[in-house]
This record gives C-alpha cells, structure tokens and sequence, in this order.
C-alpha cells in the first residue's frame, strides 16, 4: 500500500479541516463528524465534493442551513409588524 492509500484509508481526527487542496469549514466538518464519525479521509474528501448520498456537500450543507434560518418558525412572543 502506497503512502497515499494508506493516509486516505486512515480516520482523521475531528480537528484535521485541510485534505490536501480542500479545507472544510470548522461547522461543516463537526457536523459531519457527529454523523458519520469513523469516515476516511477519503471518504470525507468525497462528501465534501457532494458524491456521497448520505450527506451533503458542504456547499449544499451551508445552502441548506442559510434557508434554514430565512424560514424559522415565529416564536409566539415575536410580534408581526412590518419593517
């Protein structure tokens, strides 16, 4: 096994944002750790490129969580009033 297989065969800590030329974003990689915490650095190099259909792309992620917040629910003491 080559220098290479062996480092993309081996579970990163949850720490390690830089593989290679990718660096993902410190909540994107948290979440993704909680999820799927014995990944391979292969295997959380592809999820960040969007080939993995159990999880999205950290562009997908960040589209979702940002659509998230523009929808949340109203809390009943939050008055309607227009701005």
């Amino acid at each position: 096994m080559s220098d290479v297989d062996e480092k993309m065969s081996q579970v990163p800590p949850p720490d390690v944002l830089e593989f290679g030329p990718y660096a993902l974003d410190e909540e994107y990689r948290r979440a993704l750790y909680e999820e799927y915490p014995c990944y391979t650095t292969e295997e959380i190099i592809g999820t960040f490129l969007g080939h993995n259909p159990y999880f999205p792309s950290q562009v997908a992620w960040h589209n979702a969580r940002r659509a998230q917040s523009l929808f949340r629910k109203r809390s009943d003491s939050e008055e309607m009033t227009p701005e």
